[in-house]
């Protein structure tokens, strides 16, 4: 497929000190018709010299701060994003960033499907008090999507199935935290932190519900009215985020990673994670980091 490798990619911009990677797919004319597609992605480091300005560029941006800080200018406007901060621009329009200090961060140009849409929403919603729709505050969640993109279109960048579905998920993922326009109650949050500690044990409704300080259906119904799920769904999340990371970061196997998940049997894990991503265990970790399923180097 076409890709330019990053030996052969030139990166005009002044100030970039690491370039983890310039990716650049040609999506065939099924992924433009039909899918989310990603025409360039990287991970900078860069210097205070780093400035870019640019318009009428058939594209969307969409920018992810791992450290450090971004200043924009944008729409009449002047914002600064910051660590763990998302940003999502049309190129169409004019455009300034730079960097206010060292920074880190993923980047990447998308088009496709429901694209202009998903901008259109956010940029009406206008939910931060700056008045920036397009600029979202606090989203470390996202960084592992982030990261699962990035890995994808530096050794699987004709994935473009799986690759619309990352976009997909984040710009989803984003329209969630848009409409959380309240902080969470302290129930939910004592969950979420007993969850978060304890997602590799059994934990039941009764359990979450003595770390929470009210009744079961009193912490379902807040789950529900604050994050639109239940609580047993939102810990099945925790565990398939962690054993992603353990698929990623670790040689174990899938039984291995099973059980280090709280899911008690490797046919289980393996149908959850189907259910929620569309591939197996095995599948993910291939197509990512090019191990087998048992965590062999391929």
């Amino acid at each position: 497929m076409n890709r330019v490798t990053p030996d052969e990619f030139i990166v005009k911009e002044s100030g970039i000190r690491i370039v983890d990677g310039v990716h650049v797919h040609m999506p065939t004319d099924f992924a433009r018709e039909n899918l989310f597609y990603v025409r360039m992605e990287s991970r900078y480091r860069c210097d205070t010299t780093y400035q870019v300005v640019r318009s009428n560029l058939d594209s969307f941006l969409m920018f992810y701060i791992k450290s450090g800080a971004l200043a924009f200018t944008y729409e009449g406007k002047e914002f600064e994003a910051v660590t763990g901060d998302v940003v999502l621009i049309n190129c169409r329009k004019k455009h300034q960033y730079r960097a206010v200090r060292e920074t880190e961060f993923y980047w990447f140009h998308f088009h496709g499907m429901a694209s202009q849409a998903y901008y259109d929403r956010f940029e009406n919603g206008s939910r931060n008090a700056d008045g920036c729709g397009i600029h979202f505050k606090g989203c470390t969640h996202l960084e592992d999507q982030f990261s699962l993109l990035h890995n994808l279109m530096k050794n699987h960048p004709d994935e473009e199935g799986q690759i619309s579905v990352l976009v997909h998920r984040m710009l989803s993922m984003l329209d969630s935290s848009e409409k959380q326009e309240v902080p969470l109650s302290e129930p939910v949050r004592a969950a979420l932190a007993y969850m978060d500690e304890k997602y590799n044990r059994k934990i039941d409704m009764s359990q979450l519900a003595d770390a929470a300080s009210v009744s079961k259906s009193h912490l379902t119904r807040l789950f529900n009215r604050e994050l639109g799920t239940t609580p047993y769904l939102y810990l099945m999340r925790v565990r398939l985020n962690q054993s992603m990371r353990l698929l990623l970061s670790t040689g174990r196997s899938v039984e291995e990673i099973a059980a280090d998940c709280a899911f008690y049997s490797a046919a289980n894990y393996i149908r959850c994670f189907r259910q929620n991503t569309g591939m197996t265990p095995g599948k993910f970790r291939q197509l990512v980091s090019g191990m087998d399923s048992i965590g062999k180097i391929i």
